[in-house]
């Protein structure tokens, strides 16, 4: 497994954690719907920020590996263009040197 589906257990533990705890509370306790209620209003923007910040984690590291992807192969395109214009200078000077070598 990797890191992000680790995370995704871990917060998907915590949710079906989280609800059985709901129900069992309003099973138990079904005249203080005061303190479900707290306990769901805690556990829902909870629950909706540790996906958030999932979303963000998963978008970051694709950001970043694209932008590494980027820079390689610009890398690679940059040193290709720098070859090429070595052996096009080299072809020229060569053709330079055996007509001044003709004459």
């Amino acid at each position: 497994m990797n890191e992000r589906n680790v995370t995704l257990v871990i917060v998907g533990t915590i949710t079906v954690a989280a609800v059985a705890g709901v129900v069992v509370l309003s099973v138990l306790l079904p005249s203080n719907s005061t303190s479900i209620a707290v306990i769901v209003g805690f556990l829902v923007p909870t629950v909706t920020a540790l996906l958030a910040l999932l979303k963000a984690q998963d978008t970051h590291s694709i950001v970043n590996s694209r932008i590494t992807k980027l820079l390689d192969v610009t890398d690679r395109l940059a040193r290709s263009e720098g070859r090429a214009a070595a052996v096009a200078e080299r072809e020229v000077e060569d053709r330079a040197n055996d007509l001044l070598d003709r004459r």
